[in-house]
């Protein structure tokens, strides 16, 4: 009986692709008929290696991950059953080029940036795109240096996705099939920002299509980190949340209704500057007076005001210097109702403000006028037309604050005798009208007492700088005034002097314009030379003289019919224009003081200076007060008329 052998035959898979996909070498191969199983076989080189094993015979398909790129591999595949093997015959793969890892898809404001890691000895690549249930669609090459690439094509609300293969000579790699998705969104327009009312900061945006919602983001110079304000469906937001003087840079986001957010413009920027805590108004004799409290971050103010019952702010004032904290508005009518609000400045940026603002019905207060009398300082001022009485408020040199040194209940009395104001120092006087807001304006004279000495110095022939600034150097350290009767042709080359003059109180006569001597000349040229100089003399201080002296002391009745205000001579020549001795001078005035002298002397001469150095002092030291002329007869008691000469106070 002879034995009978068999063998299984099995028919060799056929490997149909080993080619580069992302990831590694695809392997597919035909299922081989009664095979329970597959083995694969690499070859590198010489090298042989068992890759993989399966049992079954439904799987085809393998990826070998194990490889290095720019390299070829030999690849079989045996069927097997039980002990059983088919044939085999390699084939060999292209050349294996590393695919590149994506990495993101990025949002930007206009375009849609693809980014990927190189891969090594590329020589270029290939940019990819679909969207969701679309083919691949080739885009673009770019350079091996490259590893990102930007698509300005894109459409706003579209969802694109990405993919890229690299490129090594003939040879092309696989490419991740899954790609980067980038959900497109505008990115918002015409980001403005504005210190807005009720001390918030306002961000507005233009509308995007295709965007459900906003998100606005913040940070600034002490929190430099992007925190996320809100989420709304408008296209402003108001931030409520700053500090004064901080500057913030605010970004806002739209949300598409794909669910994607756009980019975002970061160098938008704002210093928050607050309003001013507190705004006063004021009715005061030349218009309302706006006060507010000081502001440190911004630069500067604006001053915006509107009639009751109108909607837009009129700018009326721009203040330069944040230290200064009121304006007063002249242009307003007695009656009318007024609201008024004030914004810092700092370059171009405004701050925010009262969109209610500040109302005050301006009413005209009360004029207020104060003259020296043998008894004190007398107040007079006009009758209010409302309010229930009034304070009299006096501040002196020095002080802070106005102290209410009377009060009146009646509306009817409208006079008050300071008899004891601070002497020696300049005394300012205010009305202020009981249960109103009314302000007079503000009066200031100093403070002379009636029981002391008292003596006029007077200068004539003046200014002139180096000695006039000599004198009042001398007393502005005692604190004492002079009268300096000037010539007016000199005023304008010497208004510095004009100025300090006025400044410190002393006071300004009229000594002709030309050095006329008026008892030369007739009417017409008296009265032209009064006029020019108090013209002059206004122009610089805003106040014209109101007393003469005439040159050479020389008055007749057509001076005193034509000069039109009450004129001073001496009672005490010190000769210093014929001798130009500071120690005559001295002694001159020495011997010849007394309570209520005028003493002559002129501010061209440098021992008219010197000698005022020493005896300013020797005054001072011996009692005397160093009032004006107008001081010294109103103190005294004396009541000058015009056209008439006056030589002491005694």
């Amino acid at each position: 009986m002879s034995e009978e052998s068999s063998i299984i035959y099995l028919k060799q898979p056929t490997l149909t692709k080993a080619g580069s996909v992302y990831g590694g070498i695809e392997l597919i191969w035909n299922k081989s008929e009664g095979a329970d199983g597959y083995t694969i076989y690499r070859k590198s080189g010489e090298e042989e290696v068992v890759i993989a094993e399966f049992e079954g015979d439904e799987t085809c398909i393998f990826l070998d991950e194990n490889v290095k790129n720019n390299k070829k591999y030999q690849y079989t595949v045996i069927a097997h059953k039980g002990i059983y093997r088919s044939s085999f015959a390699y084939k060999t793969s292209k050349v294996y080029i590393t695919a590149p890892t994506l990495k993101k898809a990025s949002v930007y404001n206009g375009y849609v940036k693809v980014y990927w890691e190189k891969t090594e000895k590329a020589d270029k690549y290939r940019v990819y795109r679909k969207t969701s249930g679309t083919d691949w669609e080739y885009l673009d090459t770019v350079s091996k240096k490259y590893s990102s690439f930007k698509d300005d094509t894109i459409k706003n609300g579209g969802k694109y996705i990405y993919t890229v293969r690299a490129i090594d000579g003939k040879y092309n790699s696989g490419y991740d099939r899954d790609g980067v998705t980038a959900k497109y969104v505008t990115t918002p327009k015409k980001v403005t920002l504005k210190n807005y009312y009720s001390n918030s900061i306002r961000v507005k945006w233009n509308k995007v299509d295709k965007a459900k919602e906003y998100l606005v983001y913040r940070k600034d110079t002490k929190n430099k980190k992007w925190v996320k304000l809100d989420e709304v469906t408008s296209t402003r937001f108001r931030d409520y949340e700053t500090v004064n003087g901080r500057t913030y840079t605010y970004a806002v986001r739209a949300i598409g209704e794909n669910g994607g957010k756009s980019a975002y413009i970061k160098d938008i920027k704002i210093t928050a500057l607050k309003a001013p805590a507190e705004v006063k108004l004021n009715s005061v004799s030349n218009g309302v007076k706006v006060s507010w409290t000081k502001m440190t971050s911004g630069t500067g103010y604006r001053v915006y005001k509107k009639l009751k019952g109108e909607t837009d702010w009129d700018l009326v004032a721009k203040i330069k210097s944040n230290s200064t904290t009121s304006y007063t508005d002249t242009n307003v009518k007695n009656g009318k109702t007024y609201i008024y609000t004030v914004r810092q400045v700092k370059g171009s940026t405004l701050g925010s403000y009262s969109s209610k603002g500040y109302s005050i019905k301006y009413v005209v207060p009360p004029k207020l006028s104060a003259e020296h009398s043998p008894k004190g300082i007398v107040l007079n001022w006009d009758k209010a037309v409302t309010g229930s009485g009034y304070q009299v408020q006096r501040k002196a040199e020095g002080e802070k604050n106005w102290k209410t040194i009377s009060t009146i209940t009646s509306l009817s009395k409208r006079t008050y005798t300071d008899s004891k104001p601070v002497y020696g120092k300049k005394n300012n006087y205010r009305i202020v009208v009981t249960d109103t807001t009314l302000i007079s304006n503000t009066i200031s004279l100093f403070g002379i007492d009636p029981k002391k000495k008292m003596v006029a110095l007077t200068y004539d022939d003046g200014p002139y700088t180096p000695v006039t600034n000599q004198i009042l150097d001398t007393l502005e350290e005692y604190n004492g005034r002079a009268t300096f009767f000037v010539v007016g042709s000199r005023v304008s080359t010497y208004k510095d002097c004009i100025k300090r003059e006025y400044k410190l109180g002393c006071e300004i006569g009229n000594h002709t314009y030309n050095h006329t001597i008026l008892t030369s000349v007739g009417a017409s040229t008296i009265k032209s030379e009064i006029s020019k100089t108090n013209d002059a003399v206004k122009k610089i201080t805003g106040q014209a003289p109101t007393i003469v002296r005439t040159p050479g002391g020389a008055v007749n009745s057509t001076v005193k019919a034509n000069v039109g205000y009450p004129m001073f001579n001496w009672s005490v020549d010190t000769l210093d224009w014929k001798y130009r001795n500071s120690s005559s001078v001295v002694s001159y005035i020495k011997s010849g003081v007394r309570d209520g002298s005028i003493i002559l002397m002129h501010d061209l001469y440098g021992s008219t200076g010197n000698a005022t150095e020493q005896i300013v002092p020797w005054l001072v030291k011996n009692g005397y007060q160093l009032v004006t002329v107008s001081e010294l007869m109103a103190v005294k008691g004396i009541d000058v008329q015009d056209g008439q000469l006056y030589t002491r106070a005694y």
